[in-house]
């Protein structure tokens, strides 16, 4: 009979021990699922902040086209004066495509200034 109430209280002891193992882990991948699921809508978060921007960046691009194709035109209109033009209007045109290229470069030059420092 003594025998007997002590392999009933190791198997009680057996059974308590699997319960409170299956409840600690049972915890544990709960946390854990938490975890992951609040990373993923934080990624989420970040993508759909990005997907917001990109029609300002498309915005900033079609600004700097119609720059860009503004200051294109207007060296190649100097160009074609160099080419056809006398000594005096060649210089003038030299003069003007220096500038033309000297305020694309400096606009380029704070565009990626901006850029890199976010501004």
């Amino acid at each position: 009979m003594h025998s007997m109430a002590l392999l009933l209280w190791i198997l009680m002891a057996v059974i308590a021990v699997i319960v409170i193992a299956f409840i600690v882990y049972y915890n544990r991948f709960t946390i854990l699922e938490n975890r992951i699921d609040n990373s993923l809508s934080q990624i989420d978060v970040q993508l759909k902040k990005r997907a917001d921007l990109v029609p300002n960046l498309m915005n900033s691009v079609k600004g700097y086209m119609k720059y860009e194709a503004q200051v294109l035109t207007q060296i190649t209109a100097q160009r074609a004066q160099i080419m056809g033009a006398g000594m005096n209007m060649k210089a003038e045109a030299n003069n003007q495509i220096t500038n033309a290229i000297k305020s694309a470069v400096l606009h380029n030059y704070l565009s990626s200034f901006l850029i890199s420092y976010n501004l």
